[in-house]
């Protein structure tokens, strides 16, 4: 059965009528209990047919919404999320094993710790299982997380797993449950295609019965020399046109909302990076590759994603990492995103190049300190537009890489941070560090804060993902001041995994938001927080503080 219901008597109700209709073992599903966060059924506004209902929970709750609950809600979440209890834990295993002697098989365990713990609770079996992906994105893939649950189990319980499993040949279907639509025959036609082939297979291996196949070797497929080693990095995207009921449902949905809205040359300026663009892919790609190790059977019904930044608590570790020329997407500007910040409780970092002056936005509350900045994209044809901290410095100069350069100072080095922290009380937090050494020197200079940052991958071609130099980062620093990082982030799921580093918040917005203005900025602030909170509901972490354990 999927999951533990909401309440003693229902599930109990459903083991004695499995028991009764004659099932052999009863599989519970032990990962957080709601579905996942499906953008196309939100978009399409699904919900269950009037005619249709969970058939095993008819009697419960009475009538349920069957609308859409928010714009990252379904009805069909909704419908589920009130059946299902948050507080499922291991102890309602041990529970569910004393009121029956069916066997119970746990399904949706990805780690070995929760394999061995399920054994040592007397279950039978262990499904190994991240429900077809269609709970949280970033989990590993069940056939490679199946050997070190097997070794973990050690033959104590029976190992199942489901995922991923299709037709090697022909187009059967792109969902294992897509031949439902020939009703059984469909269903039968698939059992015997798939078995067919296995005995194909068992044939040209010279594996008689299935004790055999274990003989046989397995060789991982490695790409060759600059082949990718990740799944593309382009979803299938939902085309936003300005002016249609298309609501961009997520960070990436925004940059194609944005290229839409903004002038060619404004939306290359805001997403490019510099020379060849290797170090703004790889800001991504190296998201991509840390998997989730997702843990199950833990209460995550009191979630906090709280953290605190220099001694300010704040709701959120998703900050607003400095970006310049907000005027240039929208007119309200740096006005606009820092409103958007403050009403969502989380920390605005303001552009020295920002185009509202620092006495005109007085909600930062930190000093970036920044090295010179010579952008590879002069962009023209923005002279209505000031860096509002310099208007006396140059205001005559229309190439935006010269306006930049003529403003800063290339003797820029260490001294001048000392410097900066004998003139001012405020602490400091030093931005653009990559390097395990300058971190150290920070530290030693008494700078209360690192803010890892390549710089959206904008300023140096070839240096490394911000998420890839964190963890050296954060252990050179050794907790002598405070860890942040930018540059990436476009899923609740990366705020995750950077999160496993210990570090305590940092820049997960794009300007692109800016073509709504505080609404976009508030938005997407909200998308992130949303799809965070989500990605620790189904990984077992009601709080920041839990997350370290499963990257």
């Amino acid at each position: 059965m999927s999951w533990v219901a909401d309440t003693i008597e229902i599930t109990l109700d459903l083991v004695r009528r499995a028991e009764k209709a004659g099932y052999k073992a009863i599989v519970l599903t032990v990962d957080t209990p709601m579905l996942g966060h499906r953008e196309p059924d939100v978009r399409n506004h699904f919900s269950l047919p009037n005619h249709l209902t969970m058939a095993n929970f008819a009697k419960v709750g009475g009538e349920h919404e069957h609308g859409v609950a928010s714009l990252q809600d379904s009805g069909l979440a909704h419908y589920v999320s009130e059946l299902f209890d948050l507080t499922l834990n291991w102890k309602d295993v041990k529970w569910l094993k004393s009121i029956t002697k069916l066997p119970v098989v746990v399904k949706g365990v990805l780690s070995p710790e929760d394999a061995k713990i399920a054994v040592e609770m007397g279950c039978e079996g262990i499904l190994v299982s991240n429900h077809g992906a269609r709970q949280l994105d970033g989990v590993s893939a069940t056939i490679d997380a199946l050997p070190g649950i097997v070794q973990a189990v050690d033959g104590r319980a029976e190992v199942y797993m489901d995922g991923g499993v299709r037709h090697r040949t022909a187009n059967i279907a792109e969902r294992n449950d897509s031949c439902v639509q020939q009703g059984e025959a469909g269903v039968a036609n698939v059992l015997r295609i798939l078995n067919e082939e296995l005995k194909h297979a068992m044939l040209f291996s010279g594996t008689a019965t299935l004790a055999d196949i274990g003989y046989v070797q397995f060789e991982m497929l490695v790409p060759g020399p600059g082949k990718a080693t990740t799944p593309s990095s382009q979803a299938t995207m939902v085309k936003i046109v300005p002016g249609s009921d298309g609501t961009p449902l997520n960070v990436l949905e925004y940059e194609e909302y944005a290229k839409e809205y903004f002038p060619k040359n404004t939306y290359d300026y805001f997403a490019s990076g510099s020379d060849a663009m290797v170090s703004l892919k790889e800001n991504r790609e190296a998201f991509k590759r840390l998997v989730l190790h997702p843990r199950v059977l833990r209460d995550v019904s009191n979630m906090d994603i709280s953290t605190t930044v220099l001694g300010h608590k704040i709701s959120t570790p998703v900050c607003v990492a400095p970006s310049s020329t907000h005027r240039m997407a929208h007119p309200d500007g740096e006005i606009a995103s820092t409103s958007a910040a403050a009403k969502a409780d989380t920390c605005f970092i303001l552009s020295t190049m920002s185009t509202t002056s620092l006495e005109v936005r007085s909600l930062c509350d930190l000093i970036t300190v920044r090295g010179i900045h010579v952008l590879a994209l002069s962009l023209k044809s923005i002279l209505h537009l000031t860096m509002a901290n310099f208007t006396a410095q140059n205001s005559g100069l229309t190439n935006y890489a010269d306006y930049v350069s003529d403003l800063y100072d290339q003797t820029l080095s260490w001294k001048d941070v000392q410097w900066l922290k004998s003139i001012t009380k405020l602490p400091v937090v030093v931005k653009g560090v990559l390097s395990p050494e300058d971190a150290k020197i920070a530290v030693e200079i008494g700078c209360e804060g690192i803010l890892v940052s390549n710089h959206g991958a904008r300023q140096l071609d070839g240096v490394s993902a911000t998420i890839d130099a964190l963890p050296a980062i954060v252990q050179a620093v050794n907790g002598r001041a405070e860890v942040y990082m930018d540059g990436g982030v476009r899923r609740g799921t990366d705020v995750f995994k950077a999160t496993t580093n210990t570090y305590r918040g940092g820049g997960g917005w794009r300007i692109h938001c800016m073509a709504q203005g505080e609404v976009g900025v508030a938005n997407v602030l909200r998308i992130l927080d949303e799809e965070l909170k989500h990605a620790m509901l189904f990984s077992g972490t009601a709080s920041l503080a839990d997350i370290g354990c499963v990257v």
